[in-house]
């Protein structure tokens, strides 16, 4: 008897604590999906018009880091500096997680353009590897930029955001895409 109760207190204190009581980590999901941003990318971004033609392409650099508690996680923004130098800070974004809609929630500003802010609410797939909503560009005033929101995973090393519009006849098409690809940020060094 003896040999049998040391066997079951011993299988309880391997059992992990969570597992004891029956709770689960409710950011477990979001975890799965953001963790691997952690770390410094290169970020390819380009806007395109109804036709599909491309307006512009830039290059950025983008950090991603825990913040608070690891419950949120921050995104850094840097722009080749005009000058050569280091690459100089223009933005920051916060992603943020409720684990009762499966909503990914993305906030930040952007430097160099006065109030500009960036929103964006996104469902996260059951595979915790892409989410789908929208995102709300405020501009000038009375200004408002609404557009449908695809954040996915690709491959191990390559994350897409991509921001999907509406042309003057209703018809959706890709209006930007940012293709992030892990690297080592030479300018931040």
């Amino acid at each position: 008897m003896r040999k049998f109760l040391a066997a079951c207190f011993l299988a309880v204190l391997a059992v992990p604590a969570n597992a004891q009581s029956g709770a689960s980590d409710p950011l477990a999901p979001f975890r799965q999906f953001s963790q691997p941003l952690i770390g410094e990318w290169d970020v390819t971004i380009r806007e395109l018009d109804e036709t599909g033609k491309l307006l512009f392409e830039m290059r950025q650099q983008r950090t991603f880091t825990p913040t608070i508690a690891d419950e949120f996680i921050e995104e850094r923004v840097f722009d080749p500096s005009v000058t050569g130098g280091p690459a100089v800070i223009s933005g920051v974004l916060l992603l943020s997680y409720d684990p009762k809609t499966r909503t990914v929630y993305q906030h930040g500003f952007f430097g160099g353009h006065a109030g500009l802010r960036f929103s964006g609410e996104a469902s996260l797939a059951s595979d915790a590897r892409s989410a789908e909503g929208t995102t709300l560009t405020p501009g000038e005033p009375g200004f408002r930029t609404r557009r449908r929101l695809v954040m996915s995973w690709q491959r191990p090393n390559e994350f897409r955001h991509r921001a999907f519009a509406r042309d003057a006849r209703g018809r959706v098409f890709l209006n930007e895409e940012l293709v992030y690809r892990r690297g080592r940020n030479p300018c931040l060094q």
